[in-house]
């Protein structure tokens, strides 16, 4: 009889298989730049830029040469790196729902015809068939453009809609160093965390009757806030390293950058999982509520968001029976007792 397979196995699986995508594409490139990070609260974005960091630290034997927010110039790569791989960070965001990080990413094919450029593992989701077709324009004008999305219906429709290489990839948070995160125990009762976002579920008002104290009584957040003096450490650090872009040399500006930007990805991201292990049980209808779990070996029960991105991920990515996903509130409250009762979803 075989071993059965354990959540530990698959994460390691997922993770080998976006390194090997990212190494396929970075052979024989003299440097790389990672583009569009997080530098805001969201934990989730915190998760990814910590794995595409450590996966491509494994593939290219170094740090990044040149990082960026998608609030610096579009123009400023060109000074610091004349050659090699421009990465754009994952998530969720490809497409109309967060439009300045679409914008910021035409911006960058359109200004840099010669460079290889990746879009690393994301989610695609438009409402407006002329948003459609401006990013059409931006990827058909670039030879050497390649993306990665984390499920098959957005790998169907940009290999429908756009001229590019598309490969289906998991997420980057798989490439997490798990062996750096403490773990606080086992953990105790139930704990949801529901987004408050523009991406937030139609029928969320359901929730507080399902988990509340009249139902499951589960605890029902969204992600926690870090310490804001996390915040004022990680903006003081960049403020230094903007300026030292002007005045001291690119390697140690490079650094300084970096430095901020982990800083507060780090913070966030332990912060998180954290907040999860403080659990016996999470219920979420975010996505990386979903992943984060996943790599903790969580129990844990899912509901889609609005526009189908988790329940799309979780069928390209199959979970294991310590998972439940279910389509509203109600199913989930009923998954959620299964797995307290330590029954499969």
């Amino acid at each position: 009889m075989l071993p059965q397979d354990t959540a530990g196995d698959r994460n390691a699986r997922l993770a080998g298989t976006v390194l090997e995508a990212i190494a396929a594409l970075a052979a024989g490139a003299p440097a790389y730049g990672l583009l569009d990070l997080p530098y805001h609260g969201n934990i989730g974005d915190s998760a990814i830029f910590l794995g595409e960091a450590e996966l491509l630290r494994r593939v290219h034997g170094r740090d990044p040469d040149y990082v960026s927010t998608m609030h610096f110039s579009p123009e400023e790569p060109r000074r610091f790196l004349p050659e090699g791989i421009l990465y754009l960070h994952g998530g969720g965001n490809f497409g109309d729902i967060w439009p300045q990080h679409q914008l910021y990413r035409e911006a960058i094919l359109q200004r840099y015809p010669g460079h290889r450029i990746v879009q690393l593992p994301q989610s695609l989701h438009y409402g407006d068939p002329a948003a459609v077709e401006r990013t059409r324009r931006a990827i058909a004008a670039h030879r050497d453009f390649h993306m990665m999305v984390r499920d098959q219906e957005s790998f169907d429709f940009a290999a429908a809609q756009f001229d590019c290489a598309v490969l289906l990839v998991p997420d980057c948070a798989f490439g997490i160093d798990m062996a750096r995160v403490p773990r606080s125990g086992a953990g105790r009762g139930v704990l949801c965390i529901f987004r408050q976002d523009h991406e937030r579920r139609d029928d969320a008002d359901a929730a507080p009757a399902q988990f509340g104290e009249a139902g499951l009584g589960a605890r029902i957040e969204d992600w926690n806030a870090i310490d804001p003096a996390h915040w004022k450490a990680a903006r003081r650090t960049m403020r230094i390293a903007d300026h030292g872009a002007r005045l001291l040399p690119h390697g140690f500006w490079t650094r300084q950058r970096l430095a901020s930007m982990t800083r507060l990805g780090e913070a966030l991201v332990l912060a998180g999982f954290a907040q999860l292990d403080s659990a016996e049980l999470i219920v979420t209808d975010r996505l990386h509520g979903h992943i984060m779990a996943s790599l903790l070996g969580k129990p844990h029960v899912v509901i889609d968001n609005f526009y189908g991105k988790i329940a799309h991920f979780i069928r390209a990515w199959p979970a294991g029976p310590e998972v439940g996903v279910a389509r509203d509130y109600a199913e989930a409250r009923v998954l959620a007792e299964r797995l307290l009762a330590r029954e499969p979803a």
